[in-house]
């Protein structure tokens, strides 16, 4: 091989921008001003949402828990489902808070 064919190329890696540099770039070159805005409220969107996905996940994570620790095994059976009747262990609740009706996961 020709060492013309043989190209190598070394990362660069900088700082980000300061806020100085940044607006020197959209006061001369508008084009790219117009993309670094677009990215901006493109990457805004994405973390507000992925934000959001959290907070409701980590709801919903708390809200199951509370159901585990309500719904757990004394001598065979359920210890909240056995108000006036005797729900065999694991419970229909502790089966649907498994996720796989296993009661594996709540043993």
């Amino acid at each position: 091989m020709s060492p013309e064919a043989s190209v190598t190329t070394t990362p660069i890696s900088r700082a980000p921008l300061s806020a100085v540099e940044v607006e020197q770039i959209r006061n001369t070159h508008p084009l790219v001003a117009e993309f670094i805005e677009g990215l901006s409220e493109v990457l805004g969107d994405v973390t507000g949402q992925r934000d959001a996905a959290v907070a409701r996940a980590d709801a919903a994570e708390a809200r199951l828990n509370k159901v585990r620790a309500e719904h757990y095994p004394d001598d065979g059976t359920c210890v909240t489902c056995t108000e006036g009747t005797q729900a065999a262990w694991p419970c229909p609740t502790a089966r649907a808070a498994a996720g796989s009706g296993s009661p594996e996961d709540q043993t």
